[in-house]
């Protein structure tokens, strides 16, 4: 009877660790650098931890941070100067060294940043670092976004703390940085929205999905903008479907990779009509695009479908239940049995 029980708790414990072996725990590395704006005289908005400036045309403006090395070690901080881009889920992102301002922009923080490019620190070393800007030929209209980036090659840096404006993650500190031309040609800039042309695709969230660029096409913030997007299969109603985009926005000069996830999963072939709707505050856009899909590109896009793997893993889950259910059922029929045999035997 002992040795039942023993196998059923090492069977069940087994199964236990087996499920759970794929969790893992991530610890925090320890911050190597920290970097502080130190604002301007020409600051807009004060009491912030990034910069909000008012330029004029064609002047050097020199903006001063605070770099600290918080290791014993010598620390090799790069410098980068980039445009924001929003991502996947309707976030402003500044920390994407990479990313390139869209073609509505006339200027952008990288083409007008002038260095440096690195600076290297000494062991807790905290160096007052000057960052030059050369500002635009001529007064602009609106907004001109970006960020200035710090990040380590060898060492992570500071996380976010949640209290300050300031964008960090395990390897990039981004400072954003905000500019506006004294005596600008227009007083007062609105976005304005531009969409490209959709294609059906695997969405980076699993299953089919229609992707399309949103663009702000215009030097000032959206604001928060909500969607409704309408699917009508151009000859049967039967393959239509409504999709809500929850809140996002995006930066000026910038745009949206929109995935709208396929209504009922499986993507059938056919020619769609899509309409978009967007609306930002008092402002409301409105697009009609069409979107043909060839049974080809359904059947790539439903082959990647999650549905399947998560089919197999339910049965899966459910086999190994059954099991347990099995071995729990036979421990207890052994023991009432046991236990019933000794009763005869006392009797």
């Amino acid at each position: 009877m002992r040795r039942v029980r023993l196998l059923t708790f090492l069977f069940l414990a087994t199964t236990f660790i087996f499920l759970v072996q794929g969790v893992s725990t991530v610890q925090a590395d320890t911050p190597s650098f920290d970097v502080q704006a130190v604002l301007p005289k020409n600051q807009v908005t004060p009491h912030i931890e990034f910069f909000d400036i008012r330029v004029s045309p064609d002047e050097e403006q020199s903006l001063q941070v605070d770099l600290a090395n918080l290791t014993g070690k010598t620390n090799n901080i790069t410098i980068d100067a980039a445009a924001p881009v929003t991502d996947l889920t309707g976030k402003v992102n500044y920390t994407d060294p990479n990313s390139q301002a869209d073609p509505s922009a006339q200027y952008s923080v990288h083409k007008l940043f002038q260095g440096p490019k690195s600076v290297i620190l000494a062991p807790h070393e905290t160096k007052a670092v000057t960052l030059t800007l050369k500002t635009p030929p001529k007064a602009f209209s609106g907004l001109i976004i970006g960020s200035f980036i710090f990040s380590s090659d060898s060492n992570p840096s500071v996380r976010d703390d949640k209290k300050s404006h300031r964008l960090k993650n395990e390897i990039r500190v981004s400072i954003p940085i905000g500019l506006r031309s004294t005596n600008p040609p227009i007083a007062t800039v609105v976005p304005d929205l531009d969409l490209g042309e959709p294609k059906i695709v695997t969405s980076p969230f699993g299953g089919g999905a229609i992707q399309i660029r949103l663009r702000n096409v215009e030097p000032a913030f959206t604001g928060e903008v909500t969607g409704t997007i309408d699917v009508h299969d151009k000859d049967e109603q039967t393959n239509s479907f409504r999709y809500k985009q929850k809140t996002f926005g995006i930066a000026p000069n910038s745009f949206f990779e929109m995935f709208t996830p396929w209504g009922g999963g499986v993507v059938q072939p056919g020619h769609y009509v899509l309409t978009y709707r967007f609306s930002a505050g008092e402002r409301n856009w409105t697009f009609t695009r069409q979107l043909i899909v060839s049974r080809d590109e359904a059947t790539s896009v439903n082959q990647t479908q999650p549905a399947t793997q998560n089919n197999a893993l339910i049965w899966w889950l459910i086999a190994i239940l059954l099991v347990v259910l099995l071995v729990v059922s036979i421990t207890v029929l052994v023991w009432y049995r046991g236990k019933k045999r000794g009763q005869q035997l006392n009797s």
